[in-house]
């Protein structure tokens, strides 16, 4: 799986979640507390995956050479 896909899911983690709490907070959905809860769980799933591949996205595969010795 390469890095865009990861980062797809990431960011449907991140929606899905979004779109959960705010289901939770604004509607009279029976369960609310459950609702809301597992909206904040599945954000923060998405907000993890999401911002571990940006932290690797950031870092440099390996460092570049720029013209000193070893």
């Amino acid at each position: 799986m390469d890095r865009l896909s990861e980062l797809m899911i990431g960011m449907g983690f991140l929606f899905a979640g979004a779109v959960l709490l705010f289901l939770g907070i604004y509607n009279q959905l029976y369960p609310k507390i459950i609702i809301e809860m597992l909206g904040a769980a599945i954000f923060i799933i998405g907000l993890g995956i999401t911002s571990v591949l940006v932290v690797i996205w950031g870092t440099p595969q390996r460092p570049k050479n720029r013209g000193y010795s070893n």
